[in-house]
């Protein structure tokens, strides 16, 4: 077998990466300042601490990829859905990236890696952002639909 996939195995057993909160954060405000140290490849998450986990996505470069979705949310962009999320009143809170590095793995089978990384993380924290928007292309809804279907889930939140 592969040695990136012996490794592959091996992380996917351990609770440094099937527990998000073991893995290396920062505040999203640090992307805003030019404060975060993290030009690393691998799989990364938004959460905080009323919502858990809100977004996980991979990146060949996690600090490129973060502040993208910052600069989304400060219309610098076109991306309507992460501007109606992150603008919502409901959701305007201190906002932690997490970060789980693959830097580790050879290249050629990196990407491959962090698409099952990503998955799996995916799987097991179910994010907020993909219950809100359909996960193909994140279309925004309605201002109604979207206090709707928010305020139904935060009472599943609250009741788990």
């Amino acid at each position: 077998m592969n040695k990136d996939f012996e490794k592959l195995i091996e992380t996917l057993k351990d609770d440094s990466f099937l527990i998000i909160k073991n893995w290396h954060t920062f505040s999203l405000k640090d992307i805003k300042d030019n404060k975060a140290n993290c030009d690393k490849s691998g799989i990364y998450a938004i959460g905080s601490e009323k919502y858990g986990i809100i977004y996980i996505g991979k990146a060949k470069s996690i600090y490129e990829r973060l502040k993208s979705h910052f600069n989304a949310t400060e219309g610098k962009e076109n991306a309507p859905a992460w501007k109606q999320f992150f603008d919502h009143k409901e959701l305007k809170f201190e906002l932690k990236a997490y970060y789980f590095e693959t830097s580790n793995y050879s290249i050629e089978n990196k990407e491959c890696i962090n698409q099952i990384l990503e998955r799996v993380s995916q799987l097991i924290e179910k994010p907020l952002f993909d219950k809100m928007y359909s996960v193909k292309g994140h279309k925004s809804i309605t201002n109604e639909e979207f206090d709707q279907k928010l305020s139904t889930l935060q009472n599943v939140i609250i009741r788990d």
